[in-house]
């Protein structure tokens, strides 16, 4: 069945060698919920943003894009790996924790929200840090 969407993301999941041409198989995560997987040789040339028309095979969760060349005032599609997402909250963990030890021999009513607010603006200072040093 063909459906018409806006794409919200793109996860490269795994690559492989057929006949002397490099497959890619990706997640394709549109605004209507759909998330098919779509296997490709080429270059992507798909933008966040972009409403793309794809013919999706429902028992298979797979899907081929049918528009050719989406609109290029899109903004770019960032790649990302579950590996990243869980990457980021490790370290926002690590974060708040060392901002709650910090804070730990001080008196603080944590039920007043100027108290809150100190403690979270603590863990991301800790968190930019990590992250640019």
């Amino acid at each position: 069945m063909i459906y018409k969407a806006i794409l919200k993301s793109i996860e490269a999941k795994e690559s492989w060698d057929n006949n002397g041409d490099k497959w890619t198989k990706y997640v394709f995560t549109f605004d209507n919920g759909h998330a098919p997987f779509v296997f490709r040789t080429d270059e992507l040339n798909y933008k966040k943003g972009s409403e793309l028309e794809y013919d999706l095979d429902k028992n298979n969760n797979k899907a081929r894009i049918l528009t050719k060349n989406p609109k290029q005032n899109q903004s770019e599609v960032s790649y990302t790996t579950t590996k990243d997402d869980v990457q980021k909250y490790i370290i926002r963990q690590s974060s708040m924790n060392r901002a709650t030890d910090l804070y730990q021999g001080q008196l603080f009513d944590w039920e007043k929200e100027e108290n809150r607010i100190k403690l979270i603006t603590l863990a991301r200072e800790i968190e930019k840090y990590v992250h640019n040093g």
